[in-house]
């Protein structure tokens, strides 16, 4: 299992050479695809969760809210910014 830290694809190219198997975690990595790779995903719903934590705080009263994203090239961090904003 693994929750690339960034966009780059090219350590899981070694896990396949290697023939690993691979599960990633929580990323959507849009410049990788490899038709011969059967690689299984699990994803949270960060743009829900995201929406609806900021959604709470404005509830609660809260006006000025801040995100936190982390590294704008993970899908993670981009779902969540997304999910503030709506």
């Amino acid at each position: 299992m693994i929750a690339p830290h960034n966009g780059d694809v090219d350590h899981l190219r070694l896990l396949r050479q290697h023939k690993v198997p691979t599960v990633i975690l929580d990323r959507k990595l849009d410049n990788f695809f490899d038709p011969e790779w059967k690689v299984d995903y699990v994803r949270g719903d960060s743009i829900s969760g995201a929406k609806a934590l900021t959604k709470h705080l404005i509830g609660l009263g809260h006006r000025r809210i801040a995100i936190l994203s982390g590294d704008m090239h993970t899908s993670t961090a981009k779902d969540r910014v997304i999910g503030y904003q709506m």
